[in-house]
């Protein structure tokens, strides 16, 4: 099974298709840690795992204006009373 950590993924920001290794993502099985091993790691202070990180952004494509959510400015129709 092949497995696309957050660093082997394309920029957020990219222009353009980008390939993947499918090679490399099922090498990358090695790299997983069971839930308890990620809770041992994380209650004794270890750092976070590199692949962990996604990849950055490439800064070609600039912000684009998204659509406004009709319901961001006034959630009562999902308050609770």
């Amino acid at each position: 099974m092949a497995y696309y950590h957050a660093n082997m993924m394309p920029a957020l920001d990219a222009a353009e298709p980008v390939s993947v290794d499918r090679k490399a993502a099922m090498a990358a099985s090695a790299l997983l840690e069971t839930p308890a091993e990620a809770k041992a790691r994380f209650a004794s202070g270890g750092a976070k795992p590199d692949h962990y990180n996604p990849t950055p952004a490439v800064g070609r494509n600039a912000p684009t204006k998204r659509a406004e959510n009709p319901y961001a400015t006034n959630y009562q129709d999902v308050k609770k009373p």
